[in-house]
């Protein structure tokens, strides 16, 4: 799938890895995908792997796209938001803050790594109205880190409850600081060609 990671020991994948054409699209304009997904269902720990395109272009590097922060919140802001008709809708996370956000590389790639604060939405869909004071809101703490190749960006997702972190913390770390791109093998496939590979 061309990415690896350190799951913590225990936990259950809720979406076994998958190549990018056969997994279940986060928006409906269907451009990013959740490509594999940990849980510890006790804590309500969640790690995503997320895959996007590029829409500046297929070539360009993370340095070119512009500085960490800067694609943090870019990415956030696509995987959580829709502009219609000059408004923002939110599905899954309330606008997100990036409180820290740095570069790191390995093997030659580099990755931004950022950590940030979100919301979770109970209601999910276009007409949630975030005014509602039925709408209930979950504080979370998330860590993140993502790279480019080929055109996508690989993004990866570590998140726990915000009255957990402290404890967490640490073990959110590992995990992001492990997330890398694989060397390509023969059986890698670019996201988005060969829809028709599903396994």
């Amino acid at each position: 799938n061309g990415y690896a990671f350190d799951s913590p020991k225990n936990w259950v994948f809720s979406r076994k890895p998958e190549r990018y054409s056969s997994a279940a699209p986060l928006r409906q304009d269907l451009s990013h995908r959740i490509v594999c997904e940990a849980v510890n269902f006790k804590r309500g720990e969640v790690i995503t792997v997320f895959l996007a395109p590029v829409k500046e272009g297929a070539d360009l590097k993370l340095p070119e796209l512009g500085r960490p922060i800067v694609v943090a919140k870019r990415i956030l802001f696509d995987r959580n938001a829709i502009e219609k008709n000059g408004r923002v809708k939110f599905y899954n996370a309330a606008v997100t803050d990036v409180t820290d956000a740095s570069t790191r590389t390995d093997n030659d790639n580099m990755y931004y790594d950022y950590t940030y604060t979100s919301e979770q939405i109970t209601q999910r869909g276009e007409d949630v109205n975030l005014n509602d004071d039925r709408v209930i809101f979950s504080k979370r703490v998330n860590m993140g880190s993502t790279a480019v190749r080929d055109g996508f960006f690989y993004s990866i997702n570590a998140s726990a409850p915000a009255a957990i972190w402290p404890e967490v913390k640490a073990d959110m770390e590992r995990v992001i600081s492990s997330f890398h791109l694989t060397p390509k093998s023969d059986n890698y496939v670019k996201p988005g060609s060969d829809w028709w590979k599903f396994f």
